[in-house]
């Protein structure tokens, strides 16, 4: 699969295009909780994540950041 530029900046070359190829960039978006955390907090709160990634608004958002 050949990389593609972001859709947010499309007239930005890959980074295998000006000479590196076979490198690739990659966003990652990640929430942490404590050790021990209570397995109940954990659900209510992958839950929460899970509903919210789901609006319109955090959906512009991610795209915003490159997510997609």
């Amino acid at each position: 699969m050949r990389p593609q530029s972001s859709p947010t900046a499309p007239s930005l070359p890959t980074v295998a295009e000006p000479g590196y190829p076979g490198f690739d960039i990659k966003n990652w978006f990640g929430i942490f909780v404590s050790a021990g955390t209570p397995r109940e907090n954990f659900d209510a709160l992958y839950k929460e994540v899970a509903r919210a990634v789901l609006t319109p608004e955090v959906k512009e958002r991610l795209a915003g950041e490159g997510g997609g």
